[in-house]
């Protein structure tokens, strides 16, 4: 967590030392068996197998987290780090592709829910990541077949009923289920690049 933060404070040598005291923490709290790998920039991975359930898994969790809790020293000087992690367990046929997926997707929920913890995949999960794709892909199709439709609203200074301001409110009509509410749909094109379309 905070990974550009550290580079931008204390330079990139310190952020690299500090990447590599975090690769040495993990390696140390895992099992032989287990591998620890760099995803890239500050995004690691831990593949532990066999694991025998949840439980095991979440123990793991806790002592990656605790790994690194006392920070790490970098150029004379202590850097507190924190961890946000993403957990997807195998069951049944599932490729690792599709488990680094889930991994990622519980990550990007557990920073939305304050970072520095870690949350499962699970069926939950999934389904409001597949509800928020739909959504994501209908608002694309949505801005390309140009099915928004621009609201201008006064700002009016409620003693003198002069106008103050203006804003701008975009709204979506969806040709089969009618007016989509911008809570439904901001949110999620602010989470992805569509918010830049939307806004243009």
């Amino acid at each position: 967590d905070g990974f550009k933060q550290i580079n931008e404070l204390h330079g990139h040598g310190a952020g690299d030392r500090v990447l590599v005291q975090v690769a040495q923490r993990l390696s140390e709290c895992v099992r032989q068996s287990d591998v620890v790998g760099r995803l890239g920039a500050d995004e690691f991975i831990v593949v532990a197998e066999p694991l025998g359930d949840d439980e095991e898994a979440a123990g793991r969790a806790r002592r990656g987290l605790d790994a690194l809790a006392p920070g790490v020293a970098t150029g004379g000087r202590q850097v507190q780090v924190s961890a946000t992690l993403g957990i997807s367990m195998a069951s049944g046929a599932i490729d690792a592709d599709a488990l680094i997926r889930e991994a990622d997707v519980a990550v990007i929920e557990a920073k939305r829910l304050g970072g520095a913890r870690y949350l499962f995949c699970d069926d939950e999960l999934r389904g409001r990541i597949a509800s928020r794709s739909v959504v994501e892909r209908g608002l694309a199709a949505a801005i390309e077949n140009d099915e928004l439709v621009l609201y201008v609203q006064d700002l009016v200074d409620a003693r003198s009923e002069a106008p103050r301001s203006m804003e701008a409110l975009v709204r979506w009509v969806d040709p089969e289920v009618g007016l989509v509410p911008p809570n439904d749909f901001i949110p999620i094109a602010e989470a992805s690049d569509l918010i830049i379309a939307l806004d243009r």
